[in-house]
């Protein structure tokens, strides 16, 4: 029992032997440093530090087990899709005001709201005293015209039997020519008031007596606003209602200034409902309107759209999906060939079918699928794009072993 005390203690103080030594050593060896106050950031999360482009070596076995795929970056002219919000609206030349030329009484409605109408299809009349004058002055002017006429053609027979002097003659030839002239006035005055050609002819012939005048439908379409009555006063000029031709439409759409710089006329566009995407119409850029629009803050396009299936309808909410194209060549890659080390975006190199080198580009826009790059890449490299995280991965990895 005593030997094996004996022992214990012996070995207690070896270790304490040997833990003095480790302490002395370590004090003997470290360097007192001054205390600045301040912390230093690791090398990695410097702002100052140089982003790694590290190449990364495969084994033939890793090569055979990533099958990783490349393609070679090309610079072209480069077509991408945008898409913008747009509104439909009536086409301008298919809708139009109904309003009459003078002051007068509405007597007769003969198309409401919401009806089909077809141009020249009487939508009301109108009573007025206004009217009726103008159409009494005509018929005057058509008589005097008429009576005009024969007395010029009873001096011209008087003329040749030497009865009637020359001067006379000439004087009735005068007074015919200005009665056609006033003729002609007060015929031209009906028409500018939308009298047809017809209902004059009526007049003449004594068919019609009632000096109504009918507003018609300039345009075939839908009566869309209907705001007089029966009976109702009317000025002239008056808003008394709206047709609109649905059969085509104006599609505004909303560009940014960047996209609207490079957009152009006959563009493609497709039109569809957020709703339903499936549901397109192609068509194509009518013009641009090169001010930015105060409400938007952006690039108005317009779009003209035969409708099918009666869509899309003018207050609808649509998207416009424009083919847009680079007005220089560039160089563009998938997206996903890029990754990201913090805020700079990276895409890894074909060395050869082992090495891949990461290497770190600027992009200048993310289209869709694609991105286009500003500046890093040149044409005729091979990017990966399939494995990319793989490949970031032993990236790190070989970092990480390097230190």
């Amino acid at each position: 029992m005593p030997h094996i005390m004996t022992r214990q203690r012996a070995r207690i103080a070896g270790l304490l032997l040997i833990l003095m030594a480790v302490f002395s050593a370590c004090s003997e060896d470290a360097q007192p440093t001054p205390d600045t106050g301040q912390v230093s950031a690791p090398p990695s999360l410097s702002e100052n530090a140089p982003a790694a482009e590290a190449v990364i070596t495969l084994t033939p076995v890793q090569v055979q087990e990533l099958n990783i795929q490349t393609v070679t970056a090309t610079r072209d002219n480069f077509s991408y899709p945008v898409s913008v919000p747009g509104i439909v609206m009536p086409a301008p030349d298919h809708i139009s005001l109904i309003s009459a030329p003078i002051n007068g009484l509405v007597v007769a409605i003969h198309a409401h709201e919401g009806e089909k109408v077809r141009k020249g299809e009487v939508l009301l009349e109108i009573e007025s005293l206004e009217f009726a004058n103008l159409v009494a002055e005509y018929l005057q002017a058509e008589a005097e015209a008429k009576y005009q006429k024969s007395r010029l053609e009873r001096m011209k027979l008087l003329g040749e039997k030497k009865i009637t002097p020359q001067r006379e003659i000439e004087r009735a030839e005068s007074d015919f020519t200005r009665a056609n002239a006033v003729v002609q006035g007060t015929y031209s005055r009906l028409l500018a008031v939308g009298v047809s050609e017809q209902q004059i002819e009526r007049w003449q012939s004594g068919q019609e007596r009632h000096s109504h005048l009918k507003i018609t439908a300039p345009i075939d379409g839908v009566i869309t606003e209907h705001l007089v009555d029966m009976g109702q006063a009317v000025n002239a000029y008056q808003k008394l209602g709206a047709i609109v031709d649905t059969r085509k439409v104006l599609v505004k759409g909303f560009v940014s200034p960047e996209d609207g710089a490079i957009l152009n006329p006959g563009d493609r566009v497709d039109i569809s409902l957020r709703e339903y995407p499936e549901k397109r119409i192609p068509a194509a850029i009518g013009t641009i309107v090169p001010t930015l629009d105060e409400i938007n803050k952006s690039i108005t396009v317009n779009v003209l759209v035969n409708t099918s299936d009666q869509w899309p309808r003018p207050g609808q909410n649509v998207r416009l999906t424009i083919s847009a194209r680079t007005p220089a060549p560039v160089i563009s890659i998938p997206l996903q060939a890029v990754q990201y080390e913090g805020d700079q975006a990276a895409v890894f190199l074909q060395l050869d079918p082992q090495r891949y080198r990461k290497h770190f580009i600027q992009i200048s826009k993310i289209a869709g699928e694609m991105v286009i790059v500003e500046s890093g890449l040149n044409g005729g490299e091979a990017v990966a794009v399939t494995q990319v995280f793989s490949l970031k991965a032993l990236s790190k990895y070989e970092e990480f072993a390097e230190e």
